[in-house]
């Protein structure tokens, strides 16, 4: 199961790729903090989800420096059809998800 998983992010990745937010800063953050295949099941689980892919993203913004913050801002509301306070908004209720997400995965 976990391998057919770690071979369906890809696919899904690739199908996606228009609308698919940069998973580089999850991974990063994710494998500080638990096995590979627990990352891939958070992945896969966040990327079905506007709010989970938001929440991806989210933690791209929170790798920049301040001074690069707001185009990156200005790039996910236009993103996500969002005004900044909306975003501001969203990206904080998406820290749910990324919990959901850690508790649906073994």
């Amino acid at each position: 199961m976990r391998y057919r998983l770690a071979l369906l992010l890809p696919a899904l990745l690739a199908a996606t790729a228009a609308a698919a937010p940069d998973t580089g800063a999850f991974y990063r953050k994710c494998r500080t903090l638990g096995p590979m295949t627990k990352c891939n099941c958070i992945a896969a689980e966040l990327l079905r989800t506007r709010r989970g892919r938001m929440a991806i993203d989210g933690l791209r913004v929170a790798e920049l420096p301040f001074d690069r913050i707001k185009p990156l801002a200005a790039e996910l509301t236009a993103k996500y059809g969002l005004t900044l306070p909306e975003l501001t908004v969203e990206m904080r209720a998406s820290q749910d998800e990324v919990l959901a997400a850690g508790r649906k995965c073994p």
